[in-house]
């Protein structure tokens, strides 16, 4: 496999993951919640190291912490190819970072 062509893949699945870390916390403060929440459970909750946490453990502990259902978001956005909706967001980010995005 040609060298630009990894590169430019694992820049692509980091760009998704981070997104999809971005669109959780969006929808974690919503409920006065974020990320962290949501990585200190999995540290207080899950035994590290001893058993892989699954995409669907994920999904249930945000029901969990959340009071929310989360299926039609990984259904969409985690499992699926539904694009993205950020209502300005990157603009907003994009004049704070100047430039970056």
């Amino acid at each position: 496999m040609d060298d630009n062509f990894s590169y430019l893949f694992m820049r692509a699945v980091f760009f998704k993951c981070a997104l999809e870390n971005f669109l959780i916390d969006n929808r974690l403060n919503e409920n006065g919640l974020n990320f962290d929440d949501l990585l200190r459970y999995l540290y207080n909750n899950f035994d590290y190291g001893k058993k892989q946490i699954s995409i669907e453990d994920i999904r249930n502990v945000l029901n969990d912490i959340s009071g929310e259902d989360w299926s039609g978001f990984f259904d969409d956005y985690i499992s699926g190819t539904t694009p993205s909706e950020f209502d300005g967001t990157f603009q907003y980010l994009d004049h704070k970072s100047q430039g970056f995005f």
